[in-house]
């Protein structure tokens, strides 16, 4: 209990220190979950090699053409998602990543109700953009327990799990750190100044 009371009444080395301690014991689990989801979608390098010993994870279909050009466009943007919803007849469109030149496809990034982040769903249709044939599809609920961890990394590092008490909880962390910062340097001048002139 006395890690979370701040002595206000105190010195002023004391209420710096108190501060300093109840924001970190406070804030410490949402600074490590933010961290540690923040460095693995930073660098996945450093860990899907591990992940896929565990458990497969879904990739992209590999669909590259040099000579493709957008002028040979045979499917436009509805018929690309008429098709993505004939396989998620209920999900709700999100991202739409067109056709370039060399890649001759239609990406329908979608959103499914049980996916746990609505801003990066997994759940994605391929689409040939000359021919209209579903390329491939990946669908969360048949995901692998990879894929439902790099599924879970974005609504844990902005908060989206938990709507909008989630995102202010990140965002009052990424504040709360300047704070701790800010009375961790006080605190060491105080212990400086104390070493220098240590009172008699």
């Amino acid at each position: 209990a006395r890690a979370f009371r701040i002595r206000w009444r105190g010195s002023a080395q004391q209420w710096v220190y108190d501060l300093h301690a109840v924001v970190g014991v406070c804030v410490l689990p949402v600074w490590l979950l933010v961290a540690g989801t923040g460095v693995m979608l930073a660098e996945p390098d450093w860990f899907r090699p591990t992940m896929q010993r565990v458990s497969p994870i879904s990739r992209a279909p590999n669909v590259s053409e040099p000579g493709f050009e957008v002028s040979q466009l045979a499917v436009n943007a509805e018929q690309a998602i008429a098709l993505a919803r004939q396989r998620f007849p209920d999900a709700e469109l999100r991202w739409l990543e067109t056709p370039g030149a060399g890649r001759p496809v239609w990406r329908v990034q979608m959103w499914q109700a049980f996916e746990p982040g609505r801003r990066f769903p997994k759940t994605q249709v391929w689409v040939d953009a000359r021919s209209g044939v579903v390329l491939a599809v990946q669908d969360p609920a048949t995901r692998s327990a990879s894929d439902a961890v790099l599924a879970w990394l974005h609504p844990l590092h902005d908060g989206e799990f938990l709507g909008l008490a989630g995102r202010v909880a990140v965002l009052l962390a990424g504040l709360l750190w300047v704070l701790s910062v800010a009375t961790g340097l006080v605190r060491w001048w105080h212990k400086r100044r104390a070493a220098i002139h240590p009172h008699p």
